[in-house]
Parts: C-alpha cells; sequence; structure tokens
C-alpha cells in the first residue's frame, strides 16, 4: 500500500527537480553576437497596421473564451545603416501557433492565413531566409501575423535578425532540443516498443514487457504531438489524442511497476482508468470555447499518478535490487519532474520560460525500458551460469558415479569369475582327489587290509581336503565353518571318548573376511584340537566364541608354554601363531595342571 510518508518524500524531491529545471531557464533567448534582437513593435488592429499600438516581447496574448480561430498581425521596423551583402534570415526560437512573415511587403515564411486550421507548429522554431534584394538602406518593416486557438492564446517570443549563417547554428540547437528531439524519441520508442512487443511474444509469461511495449506506442503519440503539425486531423482531437496518452502512458508505467514489486492497487488503477474514460468523453463533448481549460484540468490526473508511481517504488525498495531501484526512480523522477514543469508553462499566461521541454520525457522512459532488458538479460546470464555450474558439477558427480558403479561390476564380474573358479576347483578337489582318497578307504576296509597307519593317513588327508573345502565357502559364517569342522571331527573325538563342549554367543566377524582367512582360522582350530587329543589326555574340549574372539579350551594335563617346554608343541605353535597374524588375530596361549586355552581375539 502506499503511505504517507513516501508520497511526500516523492513531492519534496519532484519540487526540487523541478525547480532545478526552472532555475536552468533552459531555451532562454539571448542576443547574438552581430546580429539584432528584436524585442519593441506594434500590434495592429488589422493586416495594413492602419491602427497599432506599442508593445514589448514576449508578448501572450490572453485565451479566452471563443470557438474558431484568431489571428494577431504584429509590425517591428528594422534600421539598417547599409543594405547587407550576405544572405539574411529572420530567426523566431519560440511562438503560438502558426506564424505568417513578411518583409517590407514581400512573403519569406508561411502562406496566407485564415480559411483553413491553423498549422500546429508552436514547437518548431523558424529561420526565414531574406535575400539582401529586399533590403534597403534605412526603415525596413518585418510583418508578423499569428494564427492559433483563442482557447489557448498566442505568444510570439523575441526573435533576431541577421546573417543566415550567424543564425542557423542557433535554429539548428533549438530544432534539435525541441521537435528534433521529439522526432528522435518517436523512432527510438517505435523501435523499442517493437523489441520489447517481440520479447513478450517469446515469453509471454511476463506481462511487463507487455506493458512495456504498450506505454511505448502511446509514447509515440506523444512525440507525434510535439514534433510534427497535427492539424490534419482538427484540433479538438489532436488535443485530446496526445493528453489522453499522457495519461494512459503514466497508467501504464503504474501498473508495471506494481507488477514489478508484487504489489496489488488494482483500485487505484480502476479509478485512473475511469478518470482517463471521463476525460475522452468530456474532451469530445465539451464546447470548443471551453475544450482547452477543461483539458487542462484533466492533466492534473497524470501528474498525480506520476507521484504515486514514485511513492510506490519508494514504499517498496526492499522488494527491489539496489541497481533497479537507482535507475528507474531516478528516470521516473525526471520524467515527473518534466510533466510539473510543463504543466506550469502550458496553465500560466506568462510563465517566464519559452521552451517545451516535454519531449525529453518519452527519452527517460527509454532509459528505463533499455535498463529492464538490459537488467533481465544480466540476470539471465547470471541464471544461466549458475545452472551451467550446477550442470558441471552434476555432469561431474554422475561421471565419478558412473566410474565407481563400473569399478564395482568390474569387481563383481572379477569376484564372479573368482568364484566360478573356485567352485570349479571344489568340484574337481571333491569329485577328484576326495573321491580317490575314499575309494582308497572303502577298498582298505572291504578287502580287511590291516594297515592302520597308512588308514590313518588317508582319514587325515581327506579331513584335511574336507577342511580346505569348506573354507573356499565364502557366502558361510565363521559359525557355519566351525560348525562344518565339528561334524567332520566327531567321529575322531568320539573314538578318543572326547567330549566336546560347544558355546556361541556371537556371531564372529573377521577383520578382513575371505576364503584364505577362513582356512587359517580353521587350521588353528584344527590343529588345537588335535594337539588335545594327540597330547592333553582330556576328556572335555571347549570352543567358545563371540564377536571378536574364539576359544579353544581343554581339561587336559597341560604343558609348559615356554621354549624349552614345547619340545611336542614347538612348531605347530609357530605355525598357529604365524597364521593368527596373517587373519590379524592375536594369539593368546595359557597352559597349567587344569588344562589349556588358547584365545585368538581381533579388533
Amino acid at each position: 500500500m502506499i503511505n504517507g510518508r513516501p508520497l511526500l518524500i516523492v513531492l519534496a524531491w519532484i519540487a526540487t527537480i523541478a525547480g532545478l529545471i526552472w532555475a536552468l531557464n533552459i531555451g532562454t533567448i539571448k542576443p547574438i553576437d552581430n546580429t539584432v534582437l528584436l524585442t519593441d513593435g506594434q500590434v495592429c488592429e488589422t493586416r495594413d497596421c492602419a491602427q497599432a499600438s506599442d508593445i514589448a516581447l514576449p508578448v501572450h496574448f490572453p485565451a479566452h473564451y471563443a470557438a474558431g480561430h484568431e489571428t494577431r498581425h504584429l509590425r517591428f521596423d528594422l534600421s539598417l545603416p547599409t543594405v547587407p551583402q550576405d544572405l539574411q534570415a529572420v530567426y523566431l526560437p519560440s511562438y503560438a501557433d502558426e506564424v505568417f512573415i513578411r518583409v517590407n511587403g514581400v512573403t519569406v515564411h508561411g502562406s496566407e492565413l485564415g480559411g483553413r486550421q491553423p498549422a500546429r507548429m508552436w514547437n518548431i522554431p523558424v529561420l526565414a531566409t531574406i535575400p539582401p534584394s529586399l533590403l534597403h538602406t534605412g526603415q525596413n518593416q518585418i510583418d508578423i501575423a499569428l494564427y492559433g486557438y483563442p482557447q489557448e492564446g498566442l505568444v510570439l517570443e523575441p526573435f533576431h535578425f541577421g546573417e543566415a549563417q550567424l543564425l542557423a547554428p542557433h535554429y539548428n540547437w533549438r530544432f534539435i532540443t525541441s521537435a528534433g528531439m521529439a522526432r528522435f524519441n518517436l523512432g527510438f520508442m517505435a523501435i523499442a516498443g517493437l523489441m520489447l512487443a517481440i520479447i513478450w511474444l517469446a515469453r509471454r509469461n511476463e506481462p511487463i514487457y507487455a506493458l512495456l511495449a504498450t506505454s511505448c506506442a502511446f509514447a509515440c503519440v506523444i512525440c507525434i504531438h510535439f514534433g510534427f503539425d497535427t492539424s490534419a486531423i482538427g484540433y479538438r482531437w489532436s488535443t485530446l489524442a496526445w493528453q489522453a496518452s499522457v495519461s494512459i502512458y503514466v497508467l501504464l508505467i503504474f501498473k508495471f511497476c506494481n507488477h514489478y514489486i508484487g504489489e496489488d492497487l488494482k483500485p487505484l488503477e480502476t479509478v485512473s482508468l475511469v478518470f482517463i474514460m471521463a476525460e475522452l468523453v468530456v474532451g469530445a463533448l465539451v464546447p470548443a470555447a471551453y475544450f482547452f481549460d477543461t483539458l487542462l484540468f484533466f492533466k492534473l490526473h497524470p501528474a498525480i499518478l506520476s507521484f504515486l508511481v514514485l511513492a510506490v517504488l519508494l514504499g517498496n525498495r526492499s522488494k527491489i535490487d539496489k541497481p533497479d531501484l537507482r535507475i528507474f526512480f531516478f528516470f521516473l523522477s525526471m520524467a515527473s519532474a518534466i510533466g510539473v514543469y510543463e504543466l506550469y508553462i502550458t496553465a500560466v499566461v506568462d510563465p517566464g520560460r519559452n521552451q517545451h521541454i516535454f519531449q525529453f520525457m518519452p527519452l527517460a522512459m527509454l532509459c528505463v525500458c533499455l535498463w529492464l532488458v538490459i537488467s533481465r538479460f544480466m540476470l539471465s546470464l547470471r541464471n544461466y551460469e549458475e545452472l551451467t555450474g550446477s550442470l558441471q558439477e552434476t555432469v561431474t558427480a554422475k561421471t565419478e558415479e558412473l566410474r565407481l558403479t563400473y569399478e564395482k561390476l568390474g569387481q563383481v564380474e572379477r569376484l564372479k569369475a573368482i568364484n566360478d573358479e573356485r567352485q570349479r576347483i571344489m568340484l574337481d578337489l571333491h569329485d577328484g582327489i576326495g573321491g580317490q582318497l575314499v575309494n582308497t578307504l572303502a577298498y582298505m576296509q572291504n578287502n580287511q587290509r590291516g594297515d592302520t597307519v597308512i588308514q590313518t593317513a588317508l582319514e587325515d588327508a581327506l579331513r584335511d581336503l574336507s577342511l580346505m573345502l569348506d573354507s573356499l565357502e565364502t557366502d558361510a559364517s565363521i559359525s557355519t565353518l566351525l560348525g562344518m569342522l565339528r561334524t567332520r571331527l566327531e567321529a575322531l573325538l568320539a573314538e578318543h571318548a572326547l567330549e566336546f563342549d560347544w558355546r556361541i554367543d556371537d556371531e564372529p566377524e573377521l577383520p578382513h573376511p575371505g576364503p584364505s582367512q577362513n582356512l587359517n582360522l580353521l587350521r588353528i582350530v584344527q590343529e588345537s584340537i588335535t594337539n588335545v587329543i594327540k597330547h592333553a589326555e582330556a576328556s572335555i574340549i571347549t570352543v567358545a566364541s563371540d564377536k571378536d574372539s574364539i576359544t579353544i579350551r581343554d581339561n587336559g594335563k597341560g604343558f609348559d608354554p615356554a621354549p624349552d617346554g614345547r619340545r611336542h608343541h614347538g612348531h605347530g605353535l609357530a605355525g598357529m601363531r604365524r597364521r593368527a597374524a596373517s587373519i590379524g588375530a592375536e594369539f593368546d596361549l595359557s597352559s597349567g595342571s587344569d588344562g589349556t586355552t588358547i584365545r585368538l581375539v581381533w579388533r
């Protein structure tokens, strides 16, 4: 919403800018070296100046309520000591509306007045050239006829007489800063409007471009009014068209600002639209004599609305990027101040200023349009760079992820190949050597061969082969492998009257599981049980395990674990220690009269 503080700040700011523009006194008419500045003359009742009264320029014939057209005749005396040799000229910086000039009775500018609509040339300076042949030594007469509308009043500012080449630069500058600027802006606003319309067609989801394109179209109407003669469509309709265009133009800028900052001020927009409709209806129906003053009242509407535009921007500055806020606020402030200045010099009979500057207003808006396009382009570019960077990071991450996936797939394939080869070896061992050992034992038993040494060796070899095959089962847990070892040793344990005590508290987990580690662990357990059978004279063997350890304990006679007391166990214990180290386990041995305990611990 709009609150009072931003509005008061805006009013003070616009008053300051308008005051500075006033102080600059743009277009002030000053003497030009080596020329004559004409300020004193006579106003005539008729063309032949039979009756005349003295006047001093500038002269502003008061507006009055009358329909139709009005003509004012003025005469100025010019005394020349000699007839100049070079081309001379009369330069009129400011007048209203149309001017007709004669020098010593010969027309040098314009056509006969009356019987037609006055040409709307009030913003176009005049440089009327005078051949030296029209001049003579002594007194010369310059007759000027002003032709215009009584509702607005006729105006003539001081003008110059002198060499054409001296006056031409001043005329050119005046033309460039008045009608020329309006025509320049007309071209640029037409191009900007077309570009914005094309952008909107490509980006229909951003209506701000449509608003700006439409505002450029109405700005073109304003530029035509300040740059060309619009009398062809009639005084009423040309004046109504450009003033309504100003109101619509400011309303579109108001809607643009509201949309840009996301502010909902539709009630104010509706009131403004109703005011414009009233302006059109009243302007079309009001009597000609009161037309200008009536529209002068409606000129307050765009001025007030421009203040609200700036108040909305200022009140919502936190929603706008600082560069955008500065550009928008500055140029829209300039446009609003120019509008206030123009309203003053139009409404006051003798404003003390003679050059219109409203034709500069669209240029300020053009800067806003260009900045918006550039700002959006830079924003899109930044978003594109951020998106590109993000996509590059995503691509890099996905590439690395894909590489790791391929590596894992390769590892899986290699592991599958290794597992397949392992299964083939297991099958060969089982069907080959295992089958031969079983057949040899069966042959000895069937044929009553009594060589117990060979039979025992064959049974040990078969158990050893079974142990190797069990260790190759990669999917089996340690508890399962120990269980398989127990099953294969049950006959041997029973043969020696040994009781097997099995205690599994938790599933053991080797630091680096695999077939080799499984085999080394089973070898240690097997070697421990074999030593108990051969040397301990025990009755119970206990195997206990938890997550980080395995313990093998017996209740035998024990032995001296010192180096000089291990003559039966030295090589076996050394092998068990090496195997324990290979699987990352600590080998702990203790033995006494109550038995021997071997403990494998890993962390």
